[in-house]
C-alpha cells in the first residue's frame, strides 16, 4: 500500500508533473523522446552513444555513455513543469516550483529509488549533481535537492574545468574533459542527477567524465525531460499521447516505465 504521505505529495504535483513514457518502438530507451520508425534510440542518444563506443568482444560493444537515464516528469515546453524547471533557481519568487521539485523527488526516494538497484542489479554507491558551465558562483541549485536522496548514497563532487570553451554551444556538446573529478571510482554505481535533459550532451559528457574515474555504472537522473513543441514531430508525439494531460501517479516507476522490478 502506499504511504499515505506519498499519497498527499502526488495530489500536489499530480496536475502539473506526467509520468514520462517507455515505449518499445515510441520513445527512447535511453531518454524517452519520440524515436524515428525502426529505431529503439533517437538521434541524439545514438550520436551519444556511437561517440563514446569501446571495442570490446565482438558482437558485444560497451559504451562509455549512460545506458539508464531516469527522467521524473516531462516537461512540454508552455507548460506549467517547462515553466518550473527555469523558475525553481530564483529563491525567493518562485517558492511553489522549488516545492513542486522537492514533492516530485520526495516521491521518487519515497517509492523508486530502490528499483534502480533492482533494475542494474548493481547497488547504487554514489551521488553527483552535473555543475553548470556557465561561470555560476555559489552553490548549484540542484545540490539542495540532492540533499532529498538515500544518505547511503555517497556524495561526491564535479567541478567545471578551468579552460571551458566561451561559445555555450561548444560547452552543449558531450565532453568529459568539461568537468573535473578528484576520486577513484573504481567498481562504483553513481547516479548523477541533473534538472533537465534535452539532447543530454551536457548530462553525458560529466557520465562519461565518471566512467573515465573509473565508475562501472552511471545512471543518470533527471527532474525532467523537455518536449518542446517547435519541433514537429515531437508536437505530434506529444498530440498523439495527450501529454501532459495524464496526471502524475505514483505507481509508474520512472525505470521501467511500468511496474516495479523485482
Amino acid at each position: 500500500m502506499t504511504d499515505p504521505q506519498l499519497v498527499g505529495y502526488r495530489r500536489e504535483i499530480a496536475s502539473v508533473m506526467t509520468n514520462p513514457l517507455r515505449i518499445i518502438g515510441v520513445t527512447c530507451v535511453i531518454c524517452t523522446r519520440e524515436v524515428d520508425a525502426g529505431h529503439q534510440l533517437c538521434v541524439k542518444c545514438r550520436g551519444h552513444r556511437s561517440r563514446f563506443e569501446l571495442s570490446g568482444n565482438p558482437g558485444s560493444p560497451s559504451y562509455l555513455t549512460s545506458d539508464l537515464v531516469v527522467p521524473l516528469t516531462y516537461a512540454v515546453q508552455g507548460y506549467q513543469a517547462y515553466t518550473d524547471m527555469y523558475k525553481y533557481k530564483d529563491p525567493v519568487s518562485f517558492e511553489a516550483a522549488q516545492r513542486r521539485l522537492a514533492l516530485l523527488a520526495a516521491v521518487f526516494v519515497g517509492a523508486h529509488h530502490s528499483c534502480i538497484d533492482r533494475f542494474t542489479g548493481h547497488p547504487v554507491t554514489c551521488l553527483a549533481v552535473v555543475p553548470s558551465l556557465n561561470g555560476r558562483v555559489g552553490q548549484h541549485p540542484m545540490e539542495k535537492f540532492a540533499e532529498l536522496f538515500p544518505l547511503n548514497w555517497h556524495r561526491i563532487q564535479l567541478s567545471p574545468a578551468h579552460d571551458l570553451p566561451s561559445d555555450s554551444n561548444q560547452r552543449r556538446e558531450p565532453n568529459p574533459a568539461f568537468y573535473q573529478c578528484n576520486y577513484d571510482l573504481t567498481g562504483h554505481h553513481v547516479v548523477l542527477i541533473d534538472d533537465t535533459w534535452v539532447t543530454g550532451g551536457h548530462t553525458q559528457g560529466a557520465a562519461v567524465r565518471l566512467r573515465n574515474a573509473g565508475a562501472a555504472r552511471v545512471t543518470i537522473l533527471v527532474f525532467a525531460r523537455f518536449l518542446m513543441t517547435n519541433y514537429p514531430p515531437t508536437l505530434e508525439f506529444i498530440r498523439k499521447y495527450d501529454i501532459p494531460h495524464p496526471p502524475y501517479e505514483i505507481t509508474i516507476c520512472p525505470v521501467t516505465g511500468g511496474v516495479c522490478p523485482q
